[in-house]
């Protein structure tokens, strides 16, 4: 794992360079793309009381030791190409042991999320599979049709309102027992915890 952190530029810059330049830095480091990932933290940088952020970004590269043999050619081209998004860049790298680095992956999902599952609706965003958790199934299953013809569910909150609308607002309690919800929840997932256990 490699990770890149930048202190001090907007977030989205970030994002931004990371689809830019996932794949060129991967080929530096003689390593997979799956290998980096990019911080981007809500931070500030100052210097004697002045603040600098944007106008000069600290960034850090921390790597395994086996990827030290890059760092120069990592070094020249981070800096070359953040240079494109803010004025000045101070770079550092630290490095860590290989047996330092853990992980665990849920072979039920893909590692990362890549643009176009998140495009295309591939993934929704669900922690659970059905059969999991009964309250989100129910939540799930709850109809979202906009004209309730040939529908058997109960009366729907967001019947009536345009989804290509954006001036359509939903004008009810969007928490109506929504504590209920969460309890139901909860015992759901206690049950599930003592099933694992026995």
């Amino acid at each position: 794992m490699i990770s890149i952190s930048f202190f001090g530029i907007d977030q989205f810059l970030v994002g931004q360079y990371s689809a830019e330049h996932t794949e060129n830095l991967a080929n530096l480091f003689e390593t997979e793309e799956t290998a980096i990932n990019f911080i981007a933290t809500n931070s500030m940088v100052f210097h004697a009381g002045s603040e600098q952020t944007t106008w000069h970004v600290l960034v850090t590269v921390r790597a395994p030791s086996k990827y030290k043999p890059f760092e120069k050619t990592a070094a020249d081209y981070l800096l070359r190409t953040i240079g494109d998004i803010t004025l000045h860049v101070s770079l550092q790298f630290e490095y860590f042991e290989e047996g330092c680095f853990y992980e665990h992956i849920n072979e039920k999902y893909p590692p990362y999320l890549a643009k176009t599952q998140l495009d295309d609706g591939e993934y929704d965003g669900s922690m659970y599979e059905v059969g999991e958790d009964p309250a989100h199934d129910e939540e799930e299953h709850q109809c979202h049709c906009h004209d309730h013809d040939g529908c058997d569910c109960e009366e729907d909150i967001f019947h009536g309102l345009d989804p290509n609308n954006n001036d359509d607002v939903y004008l009810g309690n969007a928490f109506e027992d929504f504590e209920k919800k969460m309890e139901e929840r909860s015992k759901a997932m206690d049950i599930d915890d003592d099933d694992k256990t026995k």
